[in-house]
């Protein structure tokens, strides 16, 4: 062999290793972040998900649909309404929806697919 060809050889060795090492960072760098979002994403997954809508029942009853549509219980929850909306258009202080009690206390546990119904008004038919 030619003087200094192991010299040369070993010297690439190195700039390869370096470079294949420099790439192992990034992607274990790249991988962490991943790993984050996963989790991020499962933890959404998981994580409660209150919901409100107005539906029709009976075809004439308009009600107040809560319920909790993700996949762990909500704990202490606290529901309010920012104005008062009296029951059937009754005006006294008993029809205040917003005076009920699932307006007023804090709900413990609140479980998966559980839902709380509220009859508002009385449609004509």
């Amino acid at each position: 062999m030619p003087q200094g060809t192991i010299e040369v050889l070993t010297l690439a060795l190195v700039v390869i290793t370096a470079i294949y090492a420099y790439f192992n960072y990034l992607m274990a760098q790249r991988n962490g972040e991943m790993v984050e979002q996963m989790k991020a994403q499962h933890e959404a997954f998981l994580a409660p998900v209150i919901a409100t809508a107005i539906k029709i029942k009976h075809g004439t009853m308009f009600c107040l649909l809560v319920s909790n549509r993700g996949q762990s219980p909500a704990s202490n929850l606290k529901l309010s309404l920012d104005r008062d909306f009296h029951q059937y258009g009754k005006s006294n202080p008993e029809a205040n929806i917003r005076n009920f009690p699932i307006f007023q206390e804090t709900i413990p546990s609140f479980a998966p697919v559980k839902s709380c119904l509220c009859f508002l008004c009385r449609g004509q038919t």
